[in-house]
Parts: structure tokens; sequence; C-alpha cells
């Protein structure tokens, strides 16, 4: 997993998580373009052709691992 620079680790997380590009620049003081570009060579390396390629990935290299939904509650 050293495959990822850790700030594209983190990146990859939050992508997982829902948060925007905008708020993923904000969080980290970068600017949007930049985390755009992040993402851009997240995609590249992993040869994702959208966030759910990314996040299928995240979940199956366990960089990602999700909260437990309960599908079944009560």
């Amino acid at each position: 997993q050293s495959f990822f620079s850790e700030k594209e680790r983190n990146i990859i997380q939050m992508i997982c998580k829902g948060i925007s590009s905008q708020k993923i620049a904000d969080e980290l003081h970068r600017s949007i373009r930049t985390i755009e570009s992040n993402r851009k060579n997240i995609c590249r390396k992993i040869n994702a052709k959208n966030v759910a390629d990314i996040i299928n990935y995240a979940i199956r290299h366990k960089i990602y691992i999700p909260d437990e939904i309960d599908i079944n509650p009560g």
C-alpha cells in the first residue's frame, strides 16, 4: 500500500466518505486544483474511471473500511 503517498491515502479515504473535492481542499489547506490533480493521479494509478472504482479499490485493498451498516434493523 506504499503504492500511494500518505496524502493520497487520506484523499482516498475522504472520497470514500463522500467528501467533495472542495471540502477536501478546505480541510487539507490545499487548492481545489491540487486536490483534483491528486484525484486524477489516484485514478491513473489504479485505472479508475470514476469514484465508484476508487471506492471499490479502496475497500478491496483495505485503504478504506466502511462502518458496518445494519441492513436488517430491528
